[in-house]
């Protein structure tokens, strides 16, 4: 079992399952994101004590594992490096109607669709959705508006340009 949850429920499953390893993997510090601190802090120990593995997000979080004898930093999978070269404004939006909303991820089940359409209803600019969509995810209705732009998905390495051609930017998750 692999899990980012530290709850009480998938410390019972872990119980019923009976699994061959438990991972882990610790990205927040979900005492601080609940209404019952005390219990979330007891679930994530029993957690702690019979996963295998654990992977913590940076060093804040290892220090919050101790003492499990296998913990290993895995930071999120971005390159903030990149956003440090000088880049020109990618040429797929750099003519568009500014504002420049834009939002990079994957477009599916999560995303608020209500919400970008909305914006894209109402801004006097427009909406940019940099990645790929999911099969299963419905976007004729944004397709629908002249102000909204897939640019489709694209290469790591070209995202800071159109990071810089935004005015905003979105993380429009339900």
């Amino acid at each position: 079992i692999w899990t980012f949850l530290p709850t009480r429920l998938v410390v019972d499953l872990i119980d019923r399952l009976d699994p061959e390893a438990v991972v882990y993997y610790c990205i927040a510090d979900f005492e601080q994101l609940t209404s019952q601190p005390r219990a979330m802090a007891k679930s994530e120990r029993m957690l702690l004590n019979r996963a295998d593995v654990v992977f913590v997000q940076g060093e804040e979080l290892r220090q919050r594992c101790l003492p499990h004898p296998n913990i290993h930093i895995f930071p999120f999978g971005v390159d903030t490096s990149i956003f440090s070269q000088q880049v020109d404004v990618a040429p797929e939006i750099s003519g568009l109607k500014r504002p420049l909303i834009g939002y990079v991820g994957g477009i599916h089940r999560h995303v608020d669709f209500e919400v970008l359409e909305r914006v894209g209803r109402e801004i006097d600019g427009t909406l940019v959705l940099v990645g790929p969509v999911q099969a299963d995810t419905d976007v004729d209705a944004l397709r629908q508006l002249p102000n909204v732009v897939f640019a489709g998905p694209q290469p790591h390495s070209r995202i800071p340009a159109f990071v810089k051609g935004f005015d905003v930017g979105l993380i429009p998750y339900t």
